[in-house]
């Protein structure tokens, strides 16, 4: 076994991998569904649109669960979609272009009163000083309030050609990126503000995740996938030092069997550093279980840190890359003791011995306000465990690029990292590597791995 030492002397040589981070899209931004529900639409005079608007919110309450922020509330008659704009016209009715001036739309969103009560209370607001006139030239006799029906969408557009369409089919709309709900999508300044903390050193533990990988593969246990665990709170207090952060890595350790040695099959796409001529075909039920995948086997070792290591004093003070040989783990009474594999190589029991995972917090839950970095995109049952587990953040080095295999893929795949259905999301970027984006286009050897990692 490598010594503490020899395990830090060799962290040291890690070079990152130069590349820039994307932002993962969710299913929401890019298949967007549309609700939408009935609303009414009132002609009323100028002069008494705030007291219209009181009168409303006094009379008739909006539903507080519906934010409706981005419809206006009021729309002259040439902002109005044409389907608003007719039934005067074809009624035979067409009003002085005096009066029009002296008029402004309101928009009456759910739930919706009834019709002639909401007539009435409206009609003392109408413009009444001259009449209609008929299309034949003679004055009709001023009537109550025109009630017009339309349909107003439920949640706010997605784009600001999506707020013009709707104002041409609707009503007038209006686009803010900073009105989407969090079910729909992060927060731009949220997402922004967390792209520019991990920008720095991810190429740094996505390359400490890929020397994981590649030992895991050398060693036979398993594929070449990795997976690193950072805190945060760590990093921002120690940049100068980011294996400080690191409370948890693994490897993929699905052939792992210490009773057989035998070369695992290859995947298609996916390059091998064994160069074994008799691999055999790709069988996903000759893989072991996803418990053995390096993301799932990550937050094992969390689970059993948390368990036999004591937590750090404060991430304010973090502790140093280098520390001396650990101290063996407290013993854990039989009924405590996991289910799952311990750490497999010196590397792994390096950062699994750091003592350096902050007690949980947000109801306990084993890895919330961390951060995952993994070479490849994880199958399905690992990106669950890593939402059930809390994770803030998952920067992924490889993508599955659209199949059964796609977790975060929002286009062609699941999109699990943030989906509205699910009761937590995760920031999810794309660590696209510096020359690899070109193969990526091409279909290269690149696009894809074709195995569930």
């Amino acid at each position: 076994m490598m010594s503490a030492i020899k395990i830090g002397d060799s962290l040291k040589h890690i070079q990152p991998i130069i590349g820039r981070l994307v932002p993962l899209p969710t299913v929401q931004e890019l298949h967007p569904t549309l609700e939408d529900a009935e609303a009414f639409v009132a002609e009323i005079d100028i002069k008494s649109a705030n007291k219209v608007v009181k009168l409303l919110d006094s009379k008739f309450p909006r539903d507080p669960s519906l934010n409706l922020a981005y419809l206006r509330r009021f729309a002259k008659r040439e902002h109005l979609p044409d389907h608003l704009k007719q039934p005067q016209e074809e009624n035979g009715l067409s009003e002085p272009t005096s009066n029009r001036a002296k008029t402004i739309h309101v928009l009456i969103s759910p739930p919706l009163p009834d019709r002639a009560e909401l007539a009435t209370l409206l009609a003392p607001h109408t413009t009444t000083s001259t009449g209609s006139i008929l299309s034949d030239g003679a004055e009709a006799p001023s009537s109550a309030v025109q009630l017009r029906s339309t349909r107003i969408p439920l949640q706010p557009p997605t784009s600001l050609e999506q707020a013009q369409q709707w104002s041409r089919k609707y009503w007038p709309t209006v686009y803010n990126p900073a009105a989407q709900p969090a079910s729909h999508s992060p927060p731009p300044t949220i997402l922004s503000r967390t792209q520019a903390s991990i920008k720095p050193p991810a190429g740094f533990y996505l390359a400490l995740a890929r020397k994981l990988a590649e030992e895991a593969e050398q060693s036979g246990r398993g594929r070449a996938v990795g997976a690193v665990v950072v805190d945060p709170a760590i990093l921002e207090s120690s940049l100068d030092e980011p294996l400080s952060a690191v409370v948890a890595a693994a490897g993929d350790s699905r052939y792992h069997d210490p009773n057989q040695r035998s070369p695992p099959p290859a995947a298609p796409n996916e390059p091998t550093t064994t160069n074994n001529s008799d691999d055999q075909p790709y069988h996903p039920d000759s893989e072991g279980q996803p418990s053995d995948h390096a993301l799932m086997r990550v937050i094992s070792l969390i689970s059993h840190k948390r368990l036999t290591i004591p937590p750090a004093a404060s991430t304010s003070n973090p502790p140093n890359p280098q520390p001396d040989p650990p101290q063996n783990p407290k013993p854990l009474p039989p009924e405590a003791q996991p289910l799952l594999h311990p750490p497999l190589s010196p590397l792994e029991s390096h950062f699994f011995n750091t003592a350096n995972l902050s007690p949980p917090s947000g109801g306990g839950y084993l890895c919330t306000s961390l951060d995952v970095y993994v070479t490849h995109e994880p199958c399905l049952c690992c990106a669950m465990g890593m939402l059930l587990s809390r994770f803030r953040t998952v920067v992924v080095g490889r993508r599955a690029r659209g199949s059964e295999l796609a977790s975060l893929d929002a286009e062609r795949g699941y999109g699990l990292h943030w989906r509205r259905e699910l009761n937590w999301r995760a920031m999810g970027f794309e660590f696209v590597e510096e020359g690899v984006e070109d193969e990526d286009e091409d279909g290269g050897a690149s696009d894809g791995f074709g195995f569930h990692a």
